[in-house]
């Protein structure tokens, strides 16, 4: 799928990422919630990761990872990509040589819904940006290589 881009996201959107919808199922006789599984609904989505410094509280049982929104990760995107709250992002960013980078593979769920600056006049944002959390085992029907 190709993704409009303006020339600043040209330059500034060097990472890639695939993500993952949650598809959620429920009982027909008991009408509960069933098994929940993702599926893929973008691939190789140019992006920017932005990785905000974590906050740490001292506590009893050692150091606490804090999360308040100052501290989560923000993935900004093209205005017409499609992500929504509970999407999972898995980061497929290279470098210039075509390696994986530091934090490639790394899983994030987005917390939250995105939030859009559309492009106004003279203004060329057509972005969207979600926050993220990072987590450690991918859920069922993401596919990490």
């Amino acid at each position: 799928m190709a993704f409009r881009l303006s020339l600043r996201q040209e330059v500034i959107y060097r990472h890639s990422a695939d993500i993952f919808s949650m598809e959620q199922t429920s009982d027909v006789e008991t009408k509960r919630r069933a098994a929940k599984s993702y599926t893929r609904t973008g691939e190789a989505v140019p992006c920017h990761f932005e990785h905000r410094q974590s906050v740490n509280t001292a506590s009893p049982f050692g150091r606490v990872e804090g999360d308040i929104q100052g501290t989560r990760d923000v993935l900004h995107l093209p205005e017409d990509v499609a992500v929504d709250a509970d999407d999972v992002v898995v980061n497929k960013s290279l470098d210039f040589d075509g390696n994986p980078v530091q934090d490639y593979g790394r899983i994030y769920i987005v917390q939250g819904r995105p939030r859009s600056i559309p492009k106004e006049g003279n203004r060329d944002a057509g972005k969207r940006f979600v926050e993220m959390g990072q987590v450690h085992q991918a859920p069922r029907g993401v596919v990490v290589d």
